[in-house]
C-alpha cells in the first residue's frame, strides 16, 4: 500500500517526489553506463522532471536551517573541553606560550572530532540496506504522476502567485515523467 498523496505539506510531498525521481535517474544513468539497459534519453527526462520538481519545491521552501547543530556542539565540546583540560593542567596557566598551546590543541582536537564524526556517518551510510533499484518500481511513474498531479493541483489554488507558477512547473515535469515513461 502506498503512502497517502496528500500526507505532510506542499514542500515536504515535493521534495519526497523529487527524492524519488532523483534516485531513479541515477539508476536509469548507471543502467546505460553499464549498457544493461541501453536508454540515453530515459535517464535525461526523469533528471529534466527531477529539476522542475525541486525548483516547484524551492518555492515553498522556508528559509533553510542554518546547518547541523550536532557536529558544531560536539566541535565547540571537543575544542573547550581540551582547552580548559590543558589549562587546569598546566603549572603557569596565564603563560602565553601555555595559553597559545591549548588553544592550538584544542582547535586540532575538534577537527578530530568532526573528523571521526564524518567517518562514523560514513560508516553507517555504507552499512545501510539498500532497497531495490528505483527504475524497477512498477508503480514509479504512476505514483508520481498521482503525486504531482495532486500538488500541482493544489498549488493553482495558492494565493501567492509565486506558489502558483509552482503549478507551471509541475505541468513540466509531468510531461518529461509521461515521455519518460514511453
Amino acid at each position: 500500500m502506498r503512502d497517502d498523496v496528500f500526507d505532510g505539506d506542499m514542500e515536504h510531498r515535493l521534495r519526497r517526489a523529487a527524492r524519488r525521481l532523483r534516485t531513479a535517474s541515477l539508476d536509469a544513468q548507471a543502467r546505460d553506463w553499464t549498457t544493461e539497459r541501453p536508454d540515453r534519453i530515459g535517464f535525461a527526462r526523469l533528471g529534466q522532471a527531477h529539476h522542475e520538481v525541486s525548483t516547484a519545491a524551492d518555492r515553498y521552501a522556508s528559509p533553510p536551517p542554518t546547518g547541523d547543530w550536532t557536529a558544531t556542539l560536539i566541535n565547540l565540546l571537543a575544542w573547550a573541553g581540551t582547552t580548559v583540560l590543558i589549562l587546569l593542567s598546566a603549572d603557569r596557566p596565564a603563560a602565553p606560550l601555555t595559553t597559545a598551546v591549548a588553544i592550538v590543541a584544542g582547535a586540532v582536537a575538534a577537527q578530530v572530532a568532526f573528523s571521526a564524526l564524518q567517518w562514523a556517518r560514513r560508516q553507517v551510510a555504507r552499512r545501510a540496506r539498500t532497497e531495490p533499484a528505483a527504475i524497477d518500481d512498477p508503480y514509479l511513474y504512476t505514483d508520481l504522476t498521482r503525486r504531482l498531479e495532486a500538488c500541482a493541483a493544489a498549488a493553482r489554488a495558492e494565493k501567492s502567485e509565486k506558489r502558483r507558477a509552482a503549478a507551471a512547473e509541475l505541468g513540466r515535469a509531468l510531461d518529461w515523467i509521461s515521455a519518460a515513461r514511453e
